[in-house]
């Protein structure tokens, strides 16, 4: 994996100047404040875990190396399971989007024990510290959980 260096703010703000020309999309007003948009804005949880980690996980699961990657039975398995729950009573109402596909992951017994473990280290990280309480209370805990899936990482 090839390792990048860190975003600044000049590098933002240069790739959203590139993009802005180049794929002809809306100059966001946040540009012409003094602002460090990287360091001034806060890191949430949707983009930075959902959107971010997850569909990484997600299409090395469906998409990366044979090791990792999950079998065109396994993933059929996990989306009819996961369509099998739309219009049931176990999805909350709070879940804008039903899942369908790889969108919700219900994969225990179908992903290798050892890929299971590394998800579910990130899981019960996020999980604790979604809650302030229990944020506060299993910090430690938090920071070995994610450790331990950051070195695991590959």
């Amino acid at each position: 994996m090839v390792k990048k260096s860190l975003r600044t703010n000049a590098t933002y703000r240069a790739e959203m100047t590139r993009r802005q020309e180049n794929e002809d999309i809306p100059m966001s007003p946040f540009l012409n404040l003094p602002l460090d948009m990287v360091e001034q804005f806060p890191i949430d949880y949707m983009h930075q875990a959902c959107l971010g980690v997850m569909k990484k996980l997600i299409t090395e699961w469906v998409r990366g190396d044979r090791k990792v990657r999950m079998s065109a039975g396994q993933i059929n398995e996990v989306t009819q399971w996961l369509l099998s729950l739309q219009g049931k009573e176990v999805i909350p109402s709070c879940f804008a989007q039903k899942p369908r596909n790889l969108y919700t992951v219900v994969l225990k017994g179908i992903l290798a024990d050892q890929l299971y473990e590394h998800f579910m280290a990130f899981s019960v990280a996020l999980g604790l510290l979604l809650c302030p309480t229990l944020a506060v209370d299993h910090n430690s805990c938090c920071k070995e959980l994610m450790t331990y899936f950051v070195g695991e990482t590959k």
